[in-house]
């Protein structure tokens, strides 16, 4: 039932959406779940995009991805490539999410491909006593992509917004923000040691600034907090 494709006319196109998981994502689905997961294959998902291209105008994915970049700026070294390969395969569009944050997004020949559209709504996560904050800026930044398809075309309107304690309003200095970062990927994702950099610095600088400063922390207090195990325990991961 998870594999089942969501197909539906509307205004004389028939439209098909695939959703797919990937690994690096850690579900974490309980055994006695009711639900499933449809898992992320490529070759399964090219075998897919081929079969319902004959029957309906548009296909679109729907994919949660990007774990190892969770958190970034950027999608993971392979995404771009894997993206470009599914819309060779006969996607019309990729609808990208899981890293919480805004990423950028390109169009591969004529087709969008939206890495990641940011948190629409999140908060704070509290299990078993602690809280995960959400990073103020970079997780409560995103986009509605509000597309309309055509027979032979698609308009793109992208509606920036920022969730505010739980309360959404349109900023549009985030748009500024994002050709930035789409004109940097073009740079980052074309050359490996760049994109290392900055991977580094993503996964091992970012949240050590985060922690002692980031949301208005006092650096003085988190310091006092610090328990070695805790940080062992995170650059294991």
């Amino acid at each position: 039932e998870a594999e089942k494709p969501f197909i539906k006319k509307i205004d004389g196109v028939n439209i098909c959406i695939l959703n797919y998981v990937t690994h690096d994502t850690n579900p974490r689905l309980p055994d006695d779940a009711t639900v499933y997961l449809n898992w992320f294959k490529e070759k399964k998902v090219i075998a897919d995009i081929k079969k319902f291209r004959r029957t309906c105008d548009k296909v679109i994915l729907c994919l949660h991805w990007g774990g190892n970049c969770e958190g970034g700026y950027y999608p993971d070294w392979e995404q771009p490539f894997i993206a470009r390969r599914l819309i060779d395969a006969g996607a019309d569009l990729i609808m990208g999410g899981h890293s919480h944050t805004l990423q950028p997004y390109e169009i591969y020949d004529g087709k969008y491909i939206f890495y990641s559209l940011g948190n629409f709504c999140f908060s704070d996560i509290h299990s078993d006593g602690k809280i995960d904050e959400v990073k103020c800026i970079k997780e409560t930044e995103s986009i509605i992509a509000n597309i309309s398809f055509l027979k032979s075309s698609c308009n793109v309107n992208l509606i920036p917004i920022e969730n505010k304690k739980l309360f959404i309003k349109i900023n549009l200095s985030i748009l500024n923000k994002l050709n930035k970062c789409r004109n940097k990927f073009k740079i980052i994702n074309n050359v490996k040691t760049i994109w290392n950099l900055y991977y580094i610095k993503y996964k091992y600088f970012d949240p050590v600034i985060f922690y002692f400063w980031g949301n208005n922390h006092k650096f003085f207090n988190k310091l006092s907090e610090i328990r070695i195990k805790k940080i062992i325990r995170y650059f294991r991961r």
